[in-house]
């Protein structure tokens, strides 16, 4: 059975252990950016429904549709204040499967990539489905290609996203787009239609910087900042990363050996032996890559080399939990190998207890053997 996203009647009635499971299923498509990092014992109720429902969720579920008679009666007042869909056949109503007809659908384009607003609006005609609370929905990917195949093509480098519902000023962005016309990435989702059947897509620069670019004041016998420097500064200020860059870096990281094994475990209650696994892999990754130089003809956020927010960029991991990887790596390789190793030590960190302070506890242990046992130069 193909996979659908999740509707409000799946979790009706679910208890917050049930919740974490389906998180935990597909904990890889938790939205960290948007609400932190996923925690099975802290992360609340509302947050976990938000993940698991908003327009734009990646999670989805294999079971088939609840209440099809309640999705029946929605679709039917769906389809009464929507003429244009009115001719497709009762069948397709009854379940979340693209309508067999096309919905005419209007497209206002808010491009923010210049330094004033293009504003464009476009119909397209797209295939679209009825969820269960009565909202008519159309694929990313079928109104992506509409919109690519009008007039109002968008050239890239782009950022194509819409407004998230829950959150005003926020965007949900479903195409990364840094060729001239194909999406770099493109997510596959359900995008809900408003009931005035005006989709609003928002079309921004693939570094995220503002429309208006920042003016260096001018005086008398001073040079007024060029554009490209002043895009350059607001991006070193704000440690953002390019489109490029973080596709480049996040490849690099999904291509390690063990990264798989890495980002399961950064959701999980370890043993101290997982714990040291972790330390060393993140350690090792950013030995690797820390002030490697950029690959050639790539847009820069800054510098030519890749610097330390990267790398936490790529692993998933806040400066002060990267820093105490590497400096936690560092410690056990010092004292469980060669001359200076300790058999205490290896004890402690081959250890399998889970116990919920085990990670606080092995740290302090570490960072307080090293100060009773410094090394002799």
């Amino acid at each position: 059975m193909s996979e659908r996203p999740y509707n409000s009647d799946d979790l009706i009635r679910l208890k917050r252990g049930d919740l974490v499971k389906l998180v935990q299923h597909q904990q890889d498509l938790w939205p960290v950016h948007r609400l932190g990092k996923f925690q099975s014992h802290k992360t609340n109720v509302k947050n976990m429904k938000e993940a698991l429902l908003c327009p734009g969720s990646r999670f989805t579920t294999d079971k088939p549709i609840l209440q099809v008679e309640r999705a029946a009666a929605a679709a039917a007042t769906a389809v009464s204040s929507h003429p244009s869909v009115s001719s497709l056949p009762n069948s397709t109503l009854l379940s979340s499967l693209p309508a067999a007809g096309a919905y005419r659908l209007k497209l206002l384009i808010d491009d923010v990539r210049s330094m004033e607003k293009i504003k464009v609006s476009q119909e397209i005609q797209v295939p679209v489905q009825v969820n269960l609370p009565g909202n008519l929905q159309a694929s990313s990917e079928n109104v992506w290609k509409a919109l690519q195949e009008s007039i109002s093509a968008i050239k890239g480098p782009a950022h194509i996203g819409i407004e998230d519902p829950q959150s005003a000023g926020y965007t949900i962005y479903f195409a990364i787009l840094l060729g001239p016309e194909e999406p770099t990435e493109l997510n596959a989702v359900w995008l809900t239609i408003p009931q005035n059947g005006c989709l609003n897509l928002i079309v921004s620069s693939v570094d995220g910087v503002p429309a208006k670019r920042p003016r260096s004041p001018s005086t008398p016998g001073s040079q007024r900042e060029t554009p490209v420097a002043s895009v350059k500064k607001v991006k070193s200020e704000a440690n953002a990363l390019s489109a490029g860059e973080l596709l480049w870096i996040m490849q690099a990281a999904e291509s390690t050996p063990g990264f798989n094994e890495f980002k399961q475990n950064q959701h999980r209650r370890l043993s101290n032996a997982e714990r040291v696994k972790q330390w060393h892999f993140a350690a090792s990754f950013s030995s690797k890559y820390y002030k490697r130089n950029w690959p050639a003809n790539m847009e820069l956020s800054g510098g030519k080399t890749i610097k330390k927010n990267t790398i936490e960029a790529a692993l998933g991991m806040k400066t002060t939990m990267l820093s105490q990887a590497i400096n936690m790596a560092r410690i056990v390789g010092v004292y469980t190998q060669g001359p200076h190793s300790s058999a205490e030590v290896a004890e402690r960190v081959s250890s399998s207890d889970t116990h919920p302070t085990a990670s606080s506890d092995l740290v302090s242990f570490l960072t307080q053997w090293e100060k009773d046992h410094p090394l002799v130069v």
